[in-house]
């Protein structure tokens, strides 16, 4: 797991495949919408799934709470995810 600041006061978290390879296999994000958002145009290039944590109160695009994260996770490990 690597984690990379952002321009806000969240962290994006990336599991990569190996520990020198520069490439993630997926990316997950911490925060609300905007954080999101950021993340998805930093990781536009590299065409990663990305799942959004939801750490506020609304999240119309980072619906996935805390206490989903443990299963996501593991759909995520799993590549089981649209």
């Amino acid at each position: 797991v690597q984690v990379l600041p952002i321009p806000s006061k969240d962290v994006l978290l990336t599991v990569p495949p190996a520990p020198f390879d520069p490439k993630p296999q997926a990316v997950v994000v911490l925060g609300g919408d905007g954080t999101f958002l950021q993340a998805a145009r930093l990781f536009a290039p590299l065409n990663l799934p990305l799942l959004g944590i939801n750490t506020g109160s609304l999240g119309f695009l980072t619906r996935v709470n805390r206490e989903q994260l443990s299963q996501c996770l593991h759909w995520l490990i799993q590549k089981n995810f649209t």
